[in-house]
């Protein structure tokens, strides 16, 4: 596949890339891809005749956007989102950040996956006329699917399934005018990929003795990707993405048993096929499962408290919250620090600019926090945070939103900067004094001990 042709010839992959403001230096303001939450990622506002401003480092003065330049130069669309966009502490190069992966990093299996999905949406024969449920969810069903607890070769098998590219005897036959379109299993019918893996009558008795048994959807045969997209449903239900896995692992058992009785004249039985899905599931299974218990989570924590074993003495518990208003663009921040779980030794109530989305608006509570902390010399701290996926976003050190990206590295880099650093995740029982605290930081001038 031609990974810098996307969209059948009418993008490049810089169409899905935009640009990481780092310190403004090598972007330009009026023609490259800067804007967040913006499909093309350019400023709307038309440039002033006799305009100077050409790089956006020209709209930074000590690292803080200059708001009065900012809202003199642009429109207000494009100055909400400007002044949404987190400067980098520490003076990092501007770069580019691909919008469709975790970590900002282009991969051959995200374009692979881009692709795949423009594909599904442009296609548009019959057969996925026939299949509209799928049509309706194709991104999110094939979004889950890699989600799955599975083996590559497997995903890439029902990568095929869902794209009807099984080199089944009924389409070498369309395509070649060569050969008998009959299946060599049971020679009662054209062998078509719903034949081969769902209605052929040595595949159905594999199916009647699974151990997964899919009530309903007798009537949904005729096309695999309607039958999957109904199925994929059980990812709801307790355990549903379990039952998935094993599906496709016996799907995918059920094409190797037609390869070898097609190529090497070998077959299984019904219940060895079953065997077979079961033990190698279960096998990745355990393996998957003994490698996660050593999460990314904890390596990052680990890495992030920089291997100091000097216990929790001295540790200076922090704990925050944020509020915010609709008729105001501004954020409140309230925070309590407290020694060792004992006495409450500060308060503060800091007030700042709201991007306008909440977990951007957490992340950036986080890194003045700390930044707080380091300006009072204290040496070992805990954030304590209320919400999972800014903490998630933290220790892994991930994230699909270039906004988070930017200020996840600010923090990890000022987490370095402390003897001891850690990050927990606690309950929002028992916040209300950062509550009261963050209510009344909205309506300060400059931050405040409380």
């Amino acid at each position: 596949m031609d990974l810098e042709r996307l969209d059948g010839g009418k993008g490049t992959t810089r169409e899905w890339s935009k640009t990481k403001i780092g310190n403004g230096k090598s972007t330009r303001i009026w023609e490259d891809r800067w804007i967040p939450d913006s499909s093309h990622g350019r400023v709307t506002t038309q440039r002033p005749p006799g305009c100077g401003l050409q790089k956006v480092e020209d709209l930074i003065i000590q690292r803080r956007w200059n708001r009065n330049l900012i809202f003199r130069s642009f429109n207000t669309n494009d100055v909400e989102k400007i002044l949404s966009i987190p400067i980098s502490l520490a003076d990092r190069e501007d770069s580019n950040f691909w919008i469709h992966s975790q970590d900002g990093n282009y991969s051959v299996r995200s374009g692979y996956k881009l692709l795949s999905n423009k594909k599904l949406e442009q296609q548009g024969d019959d057969r996925e006329k026939a299949s509209t449920s799928w049509n309706a969810q194709s991104k999110k069903t094939w979004t889950h699917m890699w989600k799955l607890n599975l083996k590559q070769k497997v995903k890439i098998f029902l990568w095929k399934c869902l794209n009807q590219a099984l080199p089944v005897r009924e389409s070498i036959t369309n395509r070649t005018k060569i050969g008998d379109p009959l299946c060599r299993q049971c020679g009662e019918d054209r062998e078509t990929m719903e034949y081969a893996l769902l209605n052929c009558r040595c595949v159905k008795q594999v199916w009647r003795i699974a151990p997964v048994q899919w009530s309903r959807i007798h009537d949904q045969l005729g096309s695999f990707i309607r039958w999957w997209s109904i199925i994929a449903e059980a990812r709801k239900r307790p355990d549903g993405d379990e039952h998935l896995a094993l599906t496709a692992n016996i799907l995918w058992q059920i094409w190797k048993n037609r390869n070898d009785g097609e190529f090497n004249d070998q077959k299984q039985l019904p219940w060895q096929t079953i065997q077979k899905a079961q033990e190698e599931w279960l096998e990745y299974k355990e393996a998957t499962t003994k490698a996660s218990r050593v999460s990314p989570e904890a390596l990052a924590m680990q890495e992030t408290s920089s291997q100091h074993q000097e216990g929790t003495t001295g540790v200076i518990k922090i704990r925050f919250a944020i509020h915010k208003r609709q008729d105001s663009p501004d954020m409140g921040i309230g925070a309590t620090t407290m020694e060792d779980n004992q006495h409450l030794i500060k308060s503060w109530a800091a007030k700042d600019r709201s991007t306008g989305h909440h977990h951007v608006d957490e992340l950036v509570a986080i890194k003045l926090l700390m930044s707080k902390a380091l300006m009072l010399r204290w040496r070992k701290i805990e954030m304590q945070i209320q919400n999972k996926q800014a903490l998630n976003c933290i220790l892994s050190r991930k994230s699909h939103d270039i906004r988070q990206a930017t200020l996840i590295e600010d923090i990890y880099q000022l987490s370095l900067l402390f003897q001891k650093c850690s990050f927990c995740l606690v309950s929002k029982d028992g916040n209300h004094i950062c509550d009261r605290i963050s209510s009344y930081a909205i309506g300060i001038f400059e931050d405040e001990d409380v």
